[in-house]
């Protein structure tokens, strides 16, 4: 804050992890006998931050997949490398990168679709059934609740 919110004194802080989360930042007047004054803001919902799913990432790691990599290291000419590098620290370094890069190219990160809950304790995921079974009952039923 860069107001006053207690007297003479600036007492209170606003934290969050994205400047455009928060926005039309105001004091008003204290609540009840309260000697603060009360902060007043805006949580920006559509800010890209607002709230942030992790992503899962994976690899295919499909026998296919395998076979296209066992391809690429039977096909490599790796005497031509080893005797070209003296240093084992270079040679390692070197046999790791092409490993990796190898594994980058054949079986690249993919993003995940759904998420994934089985880290969830069993109240929240009691919570999250009755939450999907609310959304069903309301989509097939939406005049008994007058959503439109």
């Amino acid at each position: 804050m860069r107001e006053q919110t207690r007297h003479e004194a600036i007492l209170d802080l606003i934290f969050t992890n994205s400047k455009n989360l928060i926005e039309n930042v105001a004091i008003i007047e204290s609540f009840s006998n309260s000697d603060h004054n009360m902060i007043q803001f805006n949580i920006n919902l559509k800010s890209k931050n607002a709230y942030c799913k992790k992503a899962v990432l994976y690899r295919d790691f499909s026998l296919k997949n395998f076979n296209k990599l066992n391809s690429i290291f039977f096909s490599t000419a790796w005497e031509d490398f080893f005797n070209q590098i003296f240093n084992i620290d270079e040679l390692y370094l070197f046999f790791s990168n092409f490993v990796k890069n190898s594994v980058d190219i054949i079986m690249p990160l993919k993003t995940k679709k759904s998420i994934i809950k089985s880290k969830y304790s069993p109240e929240i995921k009691d919570f999250y059934k009755k939450k999907i079974e609310l959304h069903k009952r309301m989509v097939v039923d939406r005049k008994k609740y007058a959503i439109e």
